[in-house]
């Protein structure tokens, strides 16, 4: 069993501005700091519609993902990310248990950060905070969420 994540943020700018280096730049570092980090099995960054950026992500248990989310590179770019994205009072991350070989796919990630968005946390979908209510394999051993700005 491994520990699905998706993340959706709408952009401030288009793709292609000068004012996303920064963030592109970073997206990069992230994407190959999370590549070596403990439990990190897979990754995938997306922009849809020129709009919103999206990560996917897949991980050995819900603390090595925490500790990477909340840590290091991923923090620091974390901590800016109102440079570069429209603050929401909506939920911007869900997670899920997916079987070892199973990759995310786009539409599904999208369908449950919805789903979480509109019903709360399940076996579907779930956040930090409530994840260890739907993961009993000793996979979840965190109990709360981080702002997410």
């Amino acid at each position: 069993m491994l520990i699905a994540q998706f993340n959706l943020a709408q952009l401030r700018h288009g793709p292609d501005d000068p004012r996303l280096v920064g963030f592109s730049a970073g997206a990069n570092m992230i994407r190959r700091a999370a590549s070596t980090a403990r439990g990190h099995v897979w990754n995938a960054q997306d922009v849809i519609d020129d709009a919103f950026f999206a990560t996917r992500s897949l991980w050995e248990s819900i603390e090595a993902l925490h500790e990477f989310v909340y840590s290091g590179i991923h923090r620091r770019y974390l901590n800016r990310a109102s440079e570069w994205f429209v603050e929401s009072d909506l939920t911007n991350m869900v997670l899920w248990s997916v079987s070892k070989g199973e990759i995310p796919d786009l539409v599904d990630a999208q369908e449950r950060l919805e789903y979480l968005r509109t019903n709360g946390p399940s076996n579907r979908a779930f956040n930090f905070s409530s994840a260890s209510a739907f993961i009993n394999d000793g996979l979840c051993n965190v109990g709360t969420d981080q702002p997410q700005k």
